[in-house]
């Protein structure tokens, strides 16, 4: 029903692939944002009324997210327990940190993006942490 285990154990089950794409989906979107956000990051601290260094720190919390949910969702796809699980887990913490910036010190509005952007890294955690656990195994 899933992708095939390209002959390191059982066959990847459907969920896990969708896990992966999801992941590699919302990495993309991620950098989107990034990208139309950095030629105007000026503008946007003015606007917010946020020191640029609160902004920048933001951005680059944004930008590390991006990098390792690409790598989590290889790995999840891989089925690796470092790459897939572990950095899944860091990616959580690193995206949820910068939620909380954005929240405390940028933007106190939060809507419905606010709640995607938090719901995303926590989807992962229970996926990859009970729904998946025993899917992943060591490189």
């Amino acid at each position: 029903m899933g992708g095939g285990g390209g002959g390191d154990g059982p066959a990847r089950r459907a969920g896990l692939t969708w896990l992966a794409v999801a992941g590699f989906v919302v990495a993309g979107l991620q950098a989107t944002g990034l990208a139309l956000t950095l030629p105007i990051m000026g503008e946007v601290a003015r606007r917010l009324d946020v020191s640029q260094g609160t902004l920048t720190l933001r951005v680059g919390l944004e930008a590390l997210a991006v990098a390792l949910l690409l790598v989590a969702a290889s790995g999840i796809l891989r089925r690796r327990r470092f790459s897939g699980r572990l950095v899944a887990h860091v990616y959580a913490a690193v995206a949820l940190g910068g939620q909380a910036l954005q929240i405390t010190a940028i933007d106190q509005h939060f809507g419905a993006l606010g709640v995607l952007r938090l719901a995303f890294p926590v989807l992962l955690l229970v996926l990859v942490d009970l729904v998946y656990r025993r899917d992943f195994h060591a490189p």
